[in-house]
C-alpha cells in the first residue's frame, strides 16, 4: 500500500518530501520509495537510528551524514563528553544495505523503539526520512497552520 502526499516526477536534486505508507513485508523489511532513493543518490547503504526528539526512526543517506562526521573527526579523539555522546547516539544506529528493490531490514530493537508493527509511515523531512508508526503519528497528524507558519519563518521561506 503506497500513498503519496506530493507528486514528484523527475526530481533528483531536491528535498526528501512527502509521505508514504507501506506495510512491513513478511520479513519485516521496509521499502524506501524509488523517488527518495533517487534524491539520495541511489545509495547502497543507509544509516538508521532512533530519532532524538520523537518516537520514530531517522534514515540518513551517507551523503547527508558525511559533513557531520567530518566535523566530528576534528574533535579530540578521547574527549570524555564527546565519547559519551557518540556512544549514546551511534551505538544503536545501523548501517544497512539497500537491496535491489529498495528494501532495508531494521533491527527488531529499533522497530520496537518506534512501535512499528505491521505498517509504517515514511515522512520526508528535507535531508532525512522519519519512519513512524501510523498509530503513533495519527495522534499528531492534524495540520496546524500556525505551526506551518512558524516552521516557514524558522526555515527562511
Amino acid at each position: 500500500m503506497e500513498t503519496e502526499s506530493t507528486e514528484r516526477v523527475g526530481v533528483v536534486d531536491g528535498p526528501l518530501a512527502g509521505t508514504f505508507e507501506h506495510a512491513l513485508d513478511p520479513k519485516r523489511r521496509i521499502t524506501i520509495p524509488a523517488v527518495w532513493r533517487e534524491v539520495m543518490g541511489a545509495p547502497a547503504h543507509l544509516y538508521v537510528m532512533a530519532d532524538p526528539h520523537d518516537p520514530c526512526l531517522t534514515i540518513l543517506a551517507p551523503s547527508a551524514l558525511q559533513p557531520r562526521l567530518q566535523r566530528l573527526r576534528q574533535q579530540p579523539l578521547f574527549d570524555e563528553g564527546m565519547g559519551e555522546a557518540l556512544r549514546d547516539f551511534f551505538a544503536d544506529a545501523e548501517y544497512l544495505a539497500v537491496d535491489v528493490q529498495g528494501r532495508i531490514r531494521i533491527a527488531d530493537e529499533l522497530l520496537a523503539f518506534a512501535q512499528l508493527e505491521d505498517a509504517v509511515l515514511l515522512r520526508g523531512i528535507g535531508v532525512r526520512v522519519q519512519i513512524w508508526s501510523p498509530k503513533v503519528r495519527a495522534r499528531r497528524r492534524e495540520i496546524n497552520p500556525a505551526l506551518v507558519a512558524q516552521a516557514a519563518k524558522i526555515l527562511g521561506f
